[in-house]
């Protein structure tokens, strides 16, 4: 026989309580956050992250790591904890709702030039004016540039790495 307490029993309903009600989102009012600002709960002896322990009450189980497939929200908020916002999607559809592929794209081309134009502006120069060059030929620049950059625009700076 097993000791210690018994295994809380999480419902969808006790979960979402564990928030506060702001618009159509439930934001995750607790002190267990992954590192990255997602909600994290303690269930079946291991820590989730609580949108993963809803999908599998929703849907019966949840993917895997290898899996196409991920759980994510349609609101875009990692705090919320609304089932309602919790859904499975394919990575392609994830990206696709985030507008970072293809014709989603968040930067016009108007954007993309004035991007590439501010990251120019950040090439490093040496004492007499002339750009610096790493050994293999390319250009220096300031470093952190590209995340600077990311905040001004608006986008994350894998986006930036993209356009540069």
């Amino acid at each position: 026989m097993k000791r210690g307490p018994k295994p809380y029993k999480w419902t969808i309903e006790k979960i979402e309580e564990k928030g506060q009600k702001d618009g159509d989102c439930i934001i995750y009012t607790g002190k267990s956050l992954h590192r990255q600002g997602y909600p994290m709960m303690r269930f079946e002896g291991k820590m989730r992250t609580t949108s993963s322990v809803i999908a599998q009450m929703k849907y019966g189980k949840v993917p895997n790591r290898e899996s196409v497939n991920k759980v994510t929200r349609t609101c875009k908020n990692i705090k919320c904890i609304n089932s309602k916002h919790i859904v499975i999607m394919t990575k392609g559809e994830v990206m696709t709702a985030a507008h970072q592929t293809g014709f989603n794209t968040l930067l016009n081309a108007e954007q993309v030039r004035a991007i590439r134009k501010d990251y120019d502006a950040e090439i490093l120069k040496d004492k007499n004016g002339n750009t610096r060059l790493r050994e293999n030929g390319n250009t220096i620049h300031r470093c952190g540039s590209q995340v600077e950059l990311a905040e001004k625009y608006g986008v994350n700076s894998r986006m930036i790495w993209n356009v540069v």
